[in-house]
């Protein structure tokens, strides 16, 4: 039975020791510390977006609904809103189902200057299918209705405080959204902002049957009826769909619904991506237990002498395994306790500051559960770290240690030598797993970036416009307004060229399909369809697209001139692959869908003027979709982005602002930044998980590189008699140097080769994750083994070197001493 007293007298020993070697108590700290509160950081994150439930009434039956056409390659598009109205309807699959989409809006009202907000038109159920009602007000009232005229919306409690400075007489007031009043009918309790980071909550004020199937621009989610499983509501699906392709052919052929659980829809490819992260600090964290364990075991051997004389006072094995045991509890309290202010100072700083679009950033916080979770981690690190040494230390035996018995010391004992070098070897392998994960992560990346977007982006600067509805209901107004902008712009000294487009790169334009006059659908073998974008003369010369035949559009494409179009290489390709494509036709698909509204005409024929070169529409990672360019003035939109090449970015924006003004001060201008932000989003993903296994590996490397020297570092210390003794049979200097670097790089070597086959599996890991990762990717391997042995080369030579340099006499008289 273990007293108080022994307990609180092993506790004051041990604080003495620690304070009497404060370097070696503060690299113990340090490397817990660190370990702890990165790996508890990443936990923390994972735990709150992957993990943890919706904070949505019953959540595991809310599902996201999509649509797919698997013969075309499509496998995740929106849901055309007459689609929505049948699925919603299906018997026995749904409780109720709710759908939303997402235009661009302005905002204006008498709390300041008009500004842009993230808003949704949705479904009037949206909030009682997620079981959440507004904190103030009734919300969408509409008596099972899904759509109402009167204009109506409901406000985040973020924008609320933000911008009414928390008006509790908000409701009833009116806001112009888009140049409309609405009243405003509700505030959202706070932290709610779905879908995504959502301020403003339009109620749909059209019916679907003002939309065709052709149309796909609707998001929504389905709560599944008690008892139904997703198995059976995808199957009731799946018929639906089958049946409505055979009423429909022309829109449905091929089409079906898909659902996706909304959790796992919402965490998105940041869920697998978190995971990656936590296996990888993981690694990172073990590999520094066991080089804390090396540490400790090394001061344990160092204090054989002092061990030996308290067993031959009496002590017993337990009670010396318990005194080191008590050690290393103590640096793992302080360990644990820098840890957590390092996990809390992350997450603060993740939150304040986050590396990409993560999905439930709200969510994240640092509570008490927290605390728990990390004393709880801390104790297992310190279990993990000192009860091996303490063990290792015990099985050794400490008969024969004393000097005046003639003891050699337990550092000489094979048992703990193969402990010593099989952590080493386990160093190693940790370290060659993540400098290979972060070797395939850079060569990912740098593959992305070699692979040509189409455009050139540097020296262009993008901006937003969304002209409102009620202002700009006229078409020509539309067309004119965009026109005269862009003269004024170029006009400019410091603005060598500007254009306008519906859909910046990498952002995917709406497919649709198209036919050519001379050939049926049933003779190209597949349906044809294209990305549908608007799009400005100069918009291609701006963005330096290559033009590749004919011309690309200018003044002389006015709306009473013959309809025009410009196509992309691909498109070119794939309709007439045997032939030149300009001065060809090709006739536009469907009439209405959805925001571009009744501007374009079903069944219009368009000359082909031009090809331009294939631009990335869906991803740097993916091949680009055929598209199909149509100029802005017989084809207008409303809602455009701006790219101005010239000067710097400030001298530009300030530019814009002050141009549209002029026009129209209602307008304001969103999403100022530089056409490469763009292409840095793109990568976004890509780029944290780079910088991140960048840095465990080179913390691995690290690691690694002292365990090889400690190591070895104490064996030359150990066995100075053993090297006087060979330096006196006619050893060379040299000789022992070779030995030394031998021994350490024979260690080295079976690390690499088992920390290379675990990295293989650590590959497909990654590769599952992101685009473009070849997880046998010969030259990352490669890589990351020849700068481990390197290091473990420069960990290697300063105890070779050392031991080189012994004085035979000296090593030969001298007692052993002890690393």
């Amino acid at each position: 039975m273990i007293s108080m007293g022994s307990v609180l007298q092993d506790l004051r020993l041990a604080g003495r020791l620690l304070v009497r070697s404060p370097g070696f108590s503060l690299l113990i700290i340090a490397a817990l510390a660190l370990g702890i509160g990165v790996t508890l950081g990443v936990w923390n994150v994972v735990e709150s977006v992957v993990v943890a439930p919706l904070p949505y009434r019953e959540p595991d039956r809310l599902v996201a609904i999509w649509e797919a056409n698997l013969p075309e390659g499509v496998e995740k598009e929106r849901v055309a809103p007459l689609n929505f109205a049948d699925y919603r309807a299906l018997p026995g699959a749904f409780e109720d189902a709710a759908a939303w989409w997402q235009p661009d809006v302005n905002l204006a009202d008498s709390a300041g200057e008009p500004v842009r907000v993230a808003a949704v038109e949705a479904t009037a159920n949206l909030f009682s299918v997620l079981g959440v009602r507004p904190r103030l007000g009734a919300g969408f009232e509409t008596q099972g209705a899904l759509y109402d005229g009167n204009l109506a919306a409901v406000i985040s409690d973020r924008f609320w405080r933000e911008r009414y400075g928390s008006d509790p007489k908000i409701v009833g007031k009116a806001v112009q959204l888009n140049g409309e009043l609405y009243t405003v009918a509700g505030v959202m309790p706070a932290g709610f902002h779905f879908p995504r980071d959502t301020d403003v909550w339009q109620r749909l004020r059209w019916p679907f049957t003002d939309r065709t199937r052709y149309a796909h621009f609707m998001e929504a989610i389905g709560r599944l009826r008690p008892g139904v499983s997703l198995d059976q509501a995808r199957g009731k699906l799946a018929a639906l769909s089958e049946r409505l392709g055979e009423e429909h052919p022309g829109s449905n052929k091929d089409w079906s619904a898909r659902l996706v659980p909304l959790q796992v829809e919402i965490t998105g490819e940041s869920g697998p991506v978190l995971k990656v992260l936590l296996v990888a600090v993981s690694l990172l964290h073990l590999l520094g237990c066991v080089n804390v364990a090396g540490l400790l075991l090394a001061r344990g051997v160092a204090r054989e002498k002092e061990m030996a004389l308290r067993a031959a006072l009496g002590a017993s094995r337990s009670r010396l395994v318990r005194q080191l045991l008590t050690e290393s509890l103590l640096l793992g309290l302080v360990g644990t306790a820098a840890g957590l202010g390092i996990a809390w100072a992350g997450v603060r700083l993740l939150v304040a500051v986050p590396p990409y679009d993560l999905p439930r950033l709200a969510e994240v916080g640092f509570d008490a559960r927290m605390v728990g979770y990390g004393l709880g981690f801390g104790l297992l690190t310190v279990l993990l770290c000192g009860t091996l040494p303490a063990l290792g230390l015990a099985g050794a035996g400490w008969e024969g240690l004393l000097p005046a018995r003639g003891g050699k010391g337990i550092g000489a004992g094979p048992a703990l030598r193969r402990l010593r070098a099989a952590m080493v070897v386990g160093e190693v392998a940790l370290a060659m797993m993540l400098v290979v994960g972060a070797g395939l992560s850079l060569r990912s990346v740098h593959r992305m970036l070699e692979d040509d977007p189409g455009f050139e982006p540097e020296g262009v600067l993008t901006a937003h416009m969304v002209l409102p509805l009620a202002v700009y209901g006229d078409w020509h107004r539309v067309s004119q307004l965009y026109s005269g902008l862009l003269e004024r712009l170029e006009e400019h000294p410091a603005v060598t060229a500007a254009g306008a487009t519906g859909f910046l790169p990498l952002e995917p334009g709406w497919r649709l399909g198209y036919s050519l006059p001379d050939r049926s659908p049933e003779a190209s073998g597949e349906e044809l369809r294209a990305q549908y974008v608007t799009v400005s003369a100069g918009y291609f010369e701006t963005l330096g697209v290559p033009v590749l035949a004919g011309r690309t559009f200018d003044r002389r494409d006015l709306s009473t001139s013959p309809a025009v179009v410009v196509v992309s290489r691909e498109l070119a390709r794939r309709s007439w692959p045997q032939g030149e494509a300009v001065g060809k036709r090709i006739t536009s698909g469907t009439r209405s869908f959805g925001p571009l509204g009744s501007a374009f005409q079903e069944g219009r024929d368009y000359e082909v003027i031009g090809v331009v070169g294939d631009v990335k529409n869906v991803g740097l990672g993916s091949e680009a979709e055929p598209a199909l360019y149509f100029v802005q003035t017989q084809f207008p939109y409303r809602n455009m982005n701006l790219a101005v090449r010239g000067a710097a970015p400030e001298l530009l924006a300030a530019i814009l602002r002050d141009e549209v003004k002029r026009l129209d001060a209602g307008v304001p201008v969103a999403r100022i930044r530089p056409l490469g932000d763009v292409l840095a989003k793109a990568t976004g993903r890509h780029r944290i998980v780079r910088l991140l296994l960048s840095i465990f590996g080179g913390l691995a490397l690290l690691l690694a590189a002292v365990g090889v020297y400690g190591l070895l570092a104490y064996e030359v210390s150990r066995r100075r008699g053993e090297i006087g003794v060979r330096l006196a049979l006619g050893a060379t200097p040299a000789s022992l140097r070779r030995l030394v670097v031998g021994e350490g790089l024979l260690l080295a070597g079976l690390g690499l080769a088992i920390g290379g086959f675990l990295a293989l599996a650590l590959g497909r890991l990654l590769a599952s994750v992101l685009e473009g990762v070849v997880p046998h990717d010969a030259g990352a391997f490669l890589g990351a083994g020849a700068v481990i042995l390197t290091a473990s080369l420069a960990a290697c030579w300063l105890p070779a070197l050392r031991a080189s340099r012994v004085a035979p006499a000296g090593a030969l008289q001298a007692e052993e001493r002890v690393f």
